[in-house]
């Protein structure tokens, strides 16, 4: 049963794939492939916060407007977050107990108050997030193990991917057994 949702599910993959690249022309395949290099690079050099949520270490923002009238503005809550984790862990608590104005309250005046202490925290923040990136992203390795996989064709692929089974005897019946086991213990 399994094998066959397993299956199933590469065979979507692989038909997603295929509808995704005829999208797109073959001039813009290069640079999409490489914008996606650099999100694995940024998701590779994230680390589990405390709630389990991911940081990735870089700065949040949002954009208000709409239309080509769109202006960027930078999340005041991962400031805190960021710059502020006692502030942060109250800000949660009251948010938590009333999830509403009390919380909003908190955070303008926690951000009147910061402001005013330190002006420049906004620009370290941002600061602080480009340096992150410049030390943990761009020189971020990527898992090579399926690197040598050809993926010109269909018919290519598969022929790679069984030379790729043989010269790893046993590597993907274990990450299957491992995916069997996790979901038999619900671990």
């Amino acid at each position: 049963m399994y094998y066959v949702i397993l299956k199933a599910d590469y065979r979507r993959s692989e038909i997603s794939s295929k509808k995704m690249l005829s999208n797109i022309s073959h001039d813009n395949r290069n640079p999409f492939l490489e914008a996606m290099e650099s999100v694995a690079k940024l998701a590779s050099a994230g680390k589990a916060g405390n709630n389990g949520n991911m940081d990735y270490g870089v700065k949040k923002g949002n954009y208000l407007g709409h239309g080509s009238n769109l202006v960027y503005t930078t999340d005041v809550v991962d400031v805190m977050r960021t710059m502020d984790s006692s502030a942060y862990t109250e800000y949660q608590k009251i948010s938590k107990e009333d999830g509403g104005i009390n919380s909003l309250k908190y955070l303008t005046n926690w951000y009147s108050n910061a402001v005013k202490k330190s002006p420049n925290m906004i620009d370290n923040y941002e600061k602080q997030s480009d340096e992150y990136v410049e030390q943990n992203v761009k020189n971020q390795k990527l898992d090579k193990t399926f690197a040598d996989i050809k993926t010109e064709s269909k018919s290519i692929f598969l022929e790679s991917l069984k030379a790729f089974q043989i010269s790893n005897p046993g590597f993907l019946t274990s990450i299957i057994d491992r995916e069997l086991a996790l979901k038999f213990w619900n671990l």
